[in-house]
């Protein structure tokens, strides 16, 4: 969706608060627990393949996000290993997890319904498609009306096309395949102030089944720009609940030594809690964390083993991680830097969004990178106090064991890399669900330069047992 139309409706709102409109509103589509459903258990660790992680984190942005994104993963699957004693195989088929916020959390999501697969048609259905016929975006009385009233926008115009068009119902179980990455979403909850992760535990919080909540709905939850979309809603049902919440969570809103698991864990006591919130509003995910990255550093920080999410085994065979955040955000815009006066009007909101956004990231990822640097840590102490009979148990052999063999790559992707010129015109793409195919297709070619070009990525490679350099082979996914 376009931050300029935001902005200027956003202006419009805040000129006419006391006007007064009829107030519009989502009705909730998660379901309460029930005898029948199905148990709310966590899913299996993070899969970890020939000792290696690969983890891929893609930033809000509309389709210009999405389809940067997309590039990447064409590089990545363009990368073929040579490891010892295997076939040759795409560095694809290495991906852990992939997270996704607004315009990325499209993409998160089709990968993890389809996998490797959605490499074949994501372009030709999303990217090159409209995803804004179905929605209204002129600027008009009737529509600053709308937005006055909560959004212009209701859910369904959005997810019926998100259905239509890519997820064909698909729930949030169907996200859960073992053979496919693992999938964060992320929307965020404007009560708390907090990120709203669509996991298990999130669902368990709130005594409501995951497995039939539906994909389109916790994607248009995590692209609903405030005011162009009317909130979605979740509802808590603390009267179906089958127990307590986990030990961790109260634990964790007593600690004092991590400001994002101590406000996730309140945030979900409060929805137990009917006296304080019964609906959950949640709007796009780049107002709390544009880049997807805090699902992660919860599902660490809850356990109490220095190897979670993984299970000992894997944490016994890890050797690397590569971590990447995918960051198609936009540089700095307007002339107004360079007069006395301005900005004013919808510049000065624009000018403001973009700041709470961007330093927002920012301390989300710098939190991110300390993450994996505590957790490899971490586990280089747990693997070297293991006993040679504990390691033989993990690993089946002790030969080339080495407990600090663990390196982790943590990097972003962003338009900068590829140069002052290039990086300005594409930033200059608007971030809306509609744009031209030559920029589409700009996009997905900056994709695969800039992952080319990641000093990390290059780093990771060059880390990577093998029998011979790892090369890049064309896909037949087409342009």
């Amino acid at each position: 969706m376009s931050l300029r139309r935001v902005s200027v409706v956003t202006t419009v709102c805040v000129s006419l608060l006391g006007a007064g409109c009829a107030s519009t509103a989502n009705m909730p589509f998660n379901k309460p627990l029930t005898e029948q459903t199905e148990p709310q258990s966590s899913r299996s660790a993070t899969a970890v393949r020939d000792g290696m992680i690969l983890g891929l984190a893609f930033s809000g942005g509309g389709t210009r996000a999405a389809a940067f994104g997309y590039g990447v993963l064409k590089e990545v699957d363009a990368t073929t290993l040579h490891l010892p004693g295997r076939p040759p195989s795409s560095l694809y088929n290495h991906i852990s997890f992939v997270s996704g916020v607004s315009g990325g959390s499209v993409l998160a999501a089709y990968v993890g319904l389809r996998n490797r697969e959605a490499l074949t048609d994501f372009r030709e259905k999303f990217l090159l498609r409209n995803a804004e016929e179905s929605l209204a975006t002129r600027a008009s009385l009737i529509n600053v009306g709308r937005a006055l009233g909560g959004g212009v926008n209701e859910s369904s115009h959005l997810t019926g096309w998100l259905d239509d068009n890519l997820y064909n119902g698909a729930t949030l179980g169907d996200l859960e395949r073992r053979d496919h990455p693992r999938v964060y979403i992320y929307a965020s909850d404007i009560f708390n102030s907090e990120p709203f992760v669509f996991s298990r535990s999130t669902f368990e919080a709130l005594c409501s089944d995951y497995a039939s909540y539906p994909v389109s709905q916790a994607v248009a939850a995590s692209a609903a720009v405030p005011f162009v979309f009317s909130p979605i809603v979740v509802e808590s049902y603390p009267d179906r609940c089958r127990g307590p919440l986990p030990a961790w969570v109260g634990r964790a809103a007593k600690r004092e030594d991590s400001a994002t698991l101590k406000a996730v864990a309140q945030a979900l006591q409060r929805y137990r809690d009917p006296s304080i919130i019964r609906y959950v509003k949640l709007v796009d995910g780049g107002v709390t964390d544009n880049f997807g990255v805090s699902g992660f550093i919860v599902d660490h920080e809850q356990e109490e083993t220095p190897y979670a999410p993984l299970t000992e085994q894997q944490a016994v065979n890890l050797q690397r991680a590569l971590i990447l955040v995918v960051n198609a955000g936009q540089e700095p815009a307007g002339n107004w830097g360079k007069t006395l006066e301005g900005p004013g009007g919808a510049e000065l909101v624009r000018a403001v969004t973009d700041t709470m956004i961007k330093s927002s990231s920012r301390a989300s990822f710098d939190a991110f990178r300390q993450t994996f640097k505590l957790w490899r840590e971490e586990l280089v102490r747990w693997r070297c106090k293991l006993s040679l009979a504990q390691i033989q148990r993990l690993r089946g052999s002790l030969k080339g064991w080495n407990c600090r063999d663990v390196n982790f790559y943590v990097g972003e992707v962003a338009f900068d890399q590829l140069g002052p010129v290039r990086g300005k015109e594409l930033s200059a793409i608007p971030s809306r669900f509609k744009l031209e195919p030559e920029q589409v297709d700009s996009l997905i070619a900056a994709g695969q330069d800039a992952l080319r070009a990641n000093g990390q990525f290059q780093a990771f490679l060059r880390g990577v047992p093998r029998s011979q350099q790892p090369v890049r082979e064309q896909t037949a996914v087409a342009q």
